[in-house]
C-alpha cells in the first residue's frame, strides 16, 4: 500500500486458525466488522473481539499481531492510512498524538464507534469506486480524506 487504501476483505474460515500478521508500514486503520467476527491479539494487550456493530480504530505498527478466526465466514470493510497520509491530511491534535504512538512502535486499538450516517454514506460512494483515471483517484483520494477528518474530529483516542 502506498498512501491509503479502503478494503473488503472476507475471510473464508473452515477450522480454527491463528493468523500471524506483520505490517510492512505503520498504518491507522478504521475497520468495520460487516459479517462474522475475530478475535485480536496485539502483545501485551487483552484480547479484543471485533465484531459487527460499529468500527474500530487500530493502529497497526511493524510488530507483530494476531487473529484468531473461527469457521465460518468473517468479512470487513477497513479503511488504511499511512504516516505519509496522516501528516498531510489533517493537523488535529489527535493526528498528532496518532503519529506519536506510531513512533513507539507497538500496535494498539483505540476506540469502538458506532457507525453515524456519514460514515455509512462515505463507505457506500467509495465501495465500488474504480479509480483508474487521474480524476477518479482524486475524487477517491478526496473521499478518503473526508473519512479520516471525520473520524479525527471525534476524538478517538483513549
Amino acid at each position: 500500500m502506498d498512501g491509503f487504501a479502503m478494503l473488503r476483505v472476507v475471510f473464508y474460515i473452515k477450522q480454527p486458525c491463528l493468523v500471524i500478521v506483520s505490517e510492512d508500514s505503520p498504518r491507522t486503520v478504521i475497520q468495520e466488522i460487516v459479517d462474522g467476527h475475530m478475535e485480536l491479539l496485539f502483545k501485551g494487550q487483552k484480547p479484543l473481539v471485533l465484531q459487527p456493530g460499529g468500527y474500530d480504530i487500530l493502529q497497526l505498527n511493524t510488530d507483530e499481531y494476531a487473529l484468531v478466526l473461527q469457521p465460518g465466514i468473517c468479512e470487513m470493510l477497513r479503511f488504511e492510512f499511512e504516516e505519509s497520509v496522516m501528516k498531510t491530511v489533517s493537523k488535529t491534535a489527535t493526528v498528532k498524538q496518532w503519529l506519536d504512538k506510531l513512533k513507539s512502535g507497538k500496535s494498539a486499538y483505540y476506540s469502538h464507534r458506532p457507525i453515524d450516517e456519514k460514515l455509512q454514506s462515505l463507505q457506500s460512494e467509495m465501495q465500488y469506486c474504480r479509480a483508474y483515471t487521474e480524476e477518479e483517484q482524486e475524487w477517491f483520494n478526496d473521499k478518503l480524506d473526508e473519512v479520516f477528518e471525520m473520524v479525527t474530529e471525534q476524538g478517538v483516542l483513549k
